[in-house]
């Protein structure tokens, strides 16, 4: 099956009544249109979103959806990220000043490089003052700091981060996500949303702040969003032998991504598992779909040619 029959058969999907009452449950009727539109753009753009398992593409869509954020565009709020045969949802730095201007906080983060001037002080008398110089290169292997600030009314938060701190919390998720990793591509953004993460636990967040605290924190592990059942019942997937089919499935996949192609009689194993879930009338075509388009992807060859 192609890409674009892929996107077909997500957007018919999430056109389907029982999703798109979810979706507009969350967002109105306004804009869902406007928000399965930029699904199916980001599985258009990120084609290995269609080799992700069924419940944790639902997931991370309702996810989204419920925290009223559009994955993947422009305002960079939220990304729909596929990670070893599952997706997850990471929110943006943006999504959550996002989020907390919704709740009436104001919140800004913003990097510190080398040449810049930091004067800050916590206590009694707390303060922040940044000066930054735009004549030096602002490289992440020149920035020294990261911070957060936030103010509602006469209150006022802020959390200032040396770069070791910001490090420590990169190294604890890429060796969680193994080689996949966002720090590569957007170091600096990454920086802020951990010093606005870290600014969250200091104040009196919303019930839709802590649920995207949680969903980013799991995104980060390389966890998909932990809404299995609601997104199984969703999807029409009620009899337990669907939810079975849905483990066997998951459990393929995830041995593909952990399998490298030098492991020839673990490759092998697997195209045979392939080959067997094959011949069994109960698995749906698009599961066998994607655990061929995703062994063909890894391992450049048809799962289902025989030696």
């Amino acid at each position: 099956m192609t890409d674009k029959s892929l996107s077909v058969q997500l957007q018919d999907s999430l056109q389907s009544e029982k999703i798109r009452q979810r979706i507009v449950a969350s967002l109105g009727e306004k804009f869902v249109d406007r928000f399965i539109f930029a699904v199916v753009k980001a599985a258009q753009q990120t084609p290995r979103i269609h080799e992700c398992s069924a419940l944790s593409k639902m997931s991370a869509i309702l996810a989204c959806a419920e925290l009223r954020l559009m994955p993947n565009t422009a305002s960079h709020h939220a990304y729909l990220i596929p990670f070893k045969g599952e997706l997850t949802l990471q929110v943006g730095y943006k999504g959550f000043i996002e989020l907390a201007g919704r709740a009436e906080f104001i919140v800004t983060a913003e990097a510190v490089y080398d040449g810049d001037f930091l004067s800050f002080e916590y206590g009694t008398s707390p303060f922040l003052k940044h000066v930054p110089d735009f004549s030096v290169a602002r490289t992440k292997e020149k920035m020294t700091h990261v911070y957060a600030i936030a103010s509602k009314g006469t209150l006022k938060w802020f959390v200032v981060l040396p770069k070791a701190d910001v490090d420590r919390v990169r190294i604890s998720t890429t060796k969680k996500n193994g080689a996949y990793s966002p720090w590569e591509s957007w170091y600096e953004e990454m920086a802020k949303k951990t010093a606005i993460k870290r600014m969250l636990k200091l104040m009196p967040i919303t019930p839709e702040i802590s649920y995207a605290h949680d969903l980013d924190g799991k995104a980060e592990m390389g966890e998909p969003a932990d809404n299995y059942e609601d997104a199984d019942a969703i999807s029409g997937h009620q009899e337990a032998a669907g939810g079975k089919i849905d483990q066997y499935v998951g459990a393929i996949m995830k041995e593909i991504y952990d399998t490298e192609p030098e492991e020839t009689e673990r490759v092998a194993q697997i195209k045979h598992q392939i080959k067997k879930m094959g011949e069994q009338p109960a698995i749906p075509k698009d599961a066998l779909i994607q655990m061929q388009n995703a062994f063909i992807s890894k391992f450049g060859m048809e799962a289902t040619d025989e030696k």
